[in-house]
């Protein structure tokens, strides 16, 4: 038990070792300055890289798509993609635009599967201890990808990782999803005008090319 990888999870491995590049516009500042931010004109041309589960911008500054690097906003229509990330001057906020919807959706793509974790294979739950068996069987939490039962386990919305529908959490995660969650809407509400609430969710599943993206990437 606990020893087969699904074919969903083996693509995401995959594209974590793809790399991607797209020249971009982009501006960033502190956290707290976020509303001069985002009047702001000082954008700047720079070189977008993913590789291996990090960022790089212009080969000069790296950010580990990790759970601490949080997409605040996706907006298609007009292909801009807001990010938090820690940096070395501390949490700091990242506008970007892209030159094409092409560019935009391979770049915002690559973020979401590049943040979902590896999965680790267990004969036994990491949450109760108990073994794997034909009538216990084993799942996986999709936020930190640790071997769980259904007992210790519960659906949610997982939009921090790009997820259409709900996912399976272990009751552990369940707390952390909700707290980040909770952090990322009060940056959309206290520090981003209404125009920018943008994400995965506000275009119907039809019409959005992203959505539809990560289901096959």
């Amino acid at each position: 038990m606990g020893s087969k990888i699904p074919r969903e999870q083996v693509r995401t491995e995959k594209v974590k070792m793809q790399y991607f590049q797209a020249k971009i516009q982009i501006k960033s500042g502190l956290l707290q300055d976020s509303q001069s931010l985002l009047y702001s004109k000082d954008w700047k041309i720079s070189l977008l890289e993913i590789y291996l589960c990090t960022l790089y911008l212009d080969k000069t500054e790296e950010l580990n798509l990790n759970n601490d690097f949080l997409i605040i906003s996706n907006n298609q229509p007009l292909h801009e993609l807001i990010f938090l990330a820690k940096s070395k001057e501390g949490l700091k906020i990242y506008m970007l635009k892209f030159d094409s919807n092409k560019n935009f959706i391979k770049i915002t793509a690559g973020i979401f599967l590049s943040k979902r974790p590896s999965w680790i294979l267990s004969p036994v739950c990491h949450i109760c201890s108990q073994e794997f068996d034909m009538i216990k069987r084993c799942h996986h939490c999709r936020y930190c990808g640790k071997n769980i039962c259904a007992s210790c386990s519960k659906f949610c919305r997982l939009d921090l990782l790009g997820y259409i529908n709900v996912q399976r959490l272990c009751v552990k995660c369940v707390t952390r999803v909700g707290d980040r969650m909770k952090f990322v809407c009060e940056i959309r509400n206290e520090d981003m005008s209404e125009s920018m609430l943008e994400n995965l969710y506000d275009l119907p599943y039809n019409q959005s090319v992203l959505a539809s993206t990560l289901e096959t990437m």
